[in-house]
């Protein structure tokens, strides 16, 4: 049977239990409803974000396991959102803003992205390390989203563009000449002609 409660701000009877939060001070469900204090919880912080970032910061410092409970709670419910949420925040960019400009298109490669998940398609953020050399961005060098495997290429080659147009070179040879006039001139060195 569902004890219902009405909530002091929308009027709506409601499931004392499942729809407001327990106070566990008073051993009793919160006033408000979960939506009514979500809404005015998310409007609060919008009108002055210093305030709210200061004051979720002093607490996170203060209750660094509580923290860290609530943030393992919200991974296991949805990991890829958490792990999504955790890469935009690194790089400090809107990633539906890039999302939509990009059409969903790598910016490396011009095919078309997973927007979610962790295989080799799947939209991740490209930076330039010259300005920020590791895993995090002042987001002033996001230089768009592309796929993780281009991210991979462009990690490898130390986003030298040198080094990329001497493997498009190396990959158009062995694409235009059969594997033996290409290696045999090589390993029998430059006196060796091919004979057929």
């Amino acid at each position: 049977m569902l004890n219902l409660k009405k909530c002091a701000k929308c009027g709506l009877g409601k499931d004392a239990r499942g729809d407001f939060y327990w106070d566990k001070r008073r051993d009793q469900p919160h006033c408000w409803c979960k939506a009514c204090l979500s809404a005015y919880n998310c409007a609060r912080a919008k009108a002055n974000p210093q305030v709210h970032n200061a004051r979720s910061k002093a607490w996170r410092e203060k209750n660094p396991e509580r923290f860290r409970e609530i943030a393992l709670a919200n991974y296991y419910r949805d990991p890829e959102r958490s792990r999504r949420n955790r890469v935009w925040s690194q790089f400090r960019v809107e990633f539906r803003e890039l999302w939509e400009a990009q059409k969903g298109l790598c910016a490396c490669c011009d095919e078309p992205m997973l927007e979610s998940g962790t295989e080799h398609d799947s939209v991740v953020v490209d930076h330039d390390r010259a300005c920020c050399p590791g895993k995090r961005s002042c987001g002033k060098c996001v230089r768009g989203l592309i796929h993780w495997r281009c991210n991979v290429l462009l990690g490898h080659v130390q986003d030298n563009p040198t080094r990329l147009e001497k493997a498009a070179r190396y990959l158009q040879r062995w694409a235009e000449k059969p594997t033996r006039e290409v290696l045999e001139p090589v390993l029998m060195g430059p006196d060796f002609e091919v004979t057929s």
